[in-house]
């Protein structure tokens, strides 16, 4: 699956959390999620000023929030696909509240704030260990492996 493919299937899968995902699905999204958070971050630093330290800019969280669900389906897909529950990606998820100072100012500079945030990258570090791994060979209970149609049924 190329870069293009990827967004339109994580797209057309917005809020797809059963099947499984390839490598190459997850990390092209994954490499397009970067591209337009950090693009947005930039002409919010261009054209209203906030500095690359402010991480919650206002067109930044705009763009979180729409790829919010699409990244977490195609990570639960993805965990599918190595016969991981999605469930595996809820400790990122939870800690990510740390990096937004929008509801508290300062929120991340604090202990708990600070604290969260090391054990989010903690789990995205778990996570990503195990985002690495290939796609289990066959079916599993998630469904069929999508790089190899399962032949044993074909036949029979």
């Amino acid at each position: 699956m190329n870069f293009i493919d990827s967004i339109k299937t994580c797209f057309r899968k917005y809020a797809s959390f059963h099947g499984r995902a390839m490598r190459s699905e997850f990390w092209w999204f994954q490499l397009f999620t970067t591209i337009v958070t950090y693009g947005a971050m930039t002409i919010d630093h261009i054209a209203l000023g906030y500095t690359f330290e402010d991480v919650a800019t206002p067109l930044a969280v705009i763009v979180i929030l729409v790829i919010l669900v699409p990244s977490a389906s195609v990570t639960a897909r993805r965990l599918h696909d190595i016969g991981w529950s999605g469930w595996v990606q809820l400790p990122v998820f939870l800690t990510y509240s740390a990096y937004f100072d929008i509801w508290n100012p300062g929120f991340s500079l604090s202990i708990t704030g600070t604290t969260l945030m090391i054990i989010g990258m903690l789990a995205w570090m778990g996570l990503l260990l195990i985002l690495i791994k290939d796609s289990q060979p066959s079916t599993n209970k998630y469904g069929p492996n999508p790089k190899t149609p399962d032949m044993g049924t074909v036949f029979s």
